[in-house]
């Protein structure tokens, strides 16, 4: 949750010039490109957009994997 919610708020304190590189990598704004195709300035086409939120799942995944792999023998 906190990668989601948290870091989207936290983008919102970046200088601009920063901001605008972030931001689209973000899983909320990445995720959101999706069902909004925002053809405007700086954010992702919604296939890439469904891409690169994906692979925030697989990285959650695989990490969920690893831990319950090493802690719950």
């Amino acid at each position: 949750m906190a990668l989601l919610f948290v870091l989207f708020v936290l983008s919102g304190f970046l200088p601009n010039s920063w901001a605008v590189h972030v931001d689209k990598w973000l899983p909320f704004n990445a995720g959101g490109a999706i069902w909004e195709n925002l053809s405007g300035v700086n954010m992702f086409s919604p296939w890439v957009g469904f891409g690169v939120f994906c692979c925030y799942a697989a990285i959650a995944v695989v990490a969920g994997g690893i831990l319950f792999r090493t802690r719950d023998a």
